[in-house]
């Protein structure tokens, strides 16, 4: 997400000095606010956590995951 936030900084930075209107490869203006906007919303979404229920596969990551952070541990080992 930082990569947006520093995106969003350069890119209004950019449509200020284009008068807030970009003009695409078509020829079509694009609403340069909408565009903002619409990046930002994706950002919220992105920003919430997911609240699916955990598959057998992901349950399997998580211990996959688990057991390698701790298997430097000797109480991990001896467990």
């Amino acid at each position: 997400m930082a990569f947006f936030r520093v995106g969003m900084v350069q890119l209004r930075c950019l449509l200020a000095l284009l008068g807030c209107k970009v003009v695409s490869y078509t020829g079509a203006q694009m609403d340069a606010e909408q565009i903002i906007a619409e990046i930002e919303c994706l950002e919220h979404i992105f920003a919430q956590p997911d609240t699916r229920p955990l598959s057998p596969d992901d349950l399997s990551a998580v211990n996959q995951r688990h057991d390698e952070m701790h298997a430097h541990s000797p109480w991990f080992r001896l467990w």
